[in-house]
């Protein structure tokens, strides 16, 4: 029971981090004289309707990038089925390639880095520059 609450504490105080970043990041002047409660004097967190909008638009953007390049790379990893390209006798190919001073090996490295390589592409567009052409200013 005391890990559980642990758990949900810590991530209490992560989602409370967070949220502070994001409003430190995306609320305006307005959102700030709204800290305080007109009824009560009391600071409550408040973010305006347009800095609401905005971190939204935002969020809504980094998470559609990071889909897309997920969507992308599953589409990638369904390309090839087995019942089209059925799995090669890998034996048989060593002893072709090594007739011709070749390796299995270096050929499959060199396949899985070009992979790799793409892989890495499409994570690191997702991870960058999601936000770009989104509205910073509140509307």
């Amino acid at each position: 029971m005391a890990k559980d609450f642990t758990k949900v504490y810590d991530e209490n105080a992560r989602l409370k981090a967070e949220l502070a970043i994001l409003k430190e990041e995306y609320t305006c002047e307005e959102c700030e004289k709204s800290l305080v409660d007109k009824e009560t004097g009391i600071n409550a967190p408040s973010i305006c309707m347009s800095c609401w909008n905005v971190m939204v638009t935002k969020l809504r953007a980094e998470i559609d990038k990071k889909e897309d390049a997920l969507t992308r790379i599953d589409t990638w990893a369904k390309a090839y089925p087995l019942d089209i390209f059925p799995k090669p006798d890998l034996k048989r190919a060593a002893e072709v390639l090594k007739a011709s001073g070749m390796t299995l090996d270096s050929i499959s490295a060199d396949n899985i880095r070009r992979v790799l390589d793409d892989i890495k592409d499409i994570v690191s567009e997702a991870l960058k520059g999601a936000t770009d052409g989104v509205q910073d200013e509140p509307v």
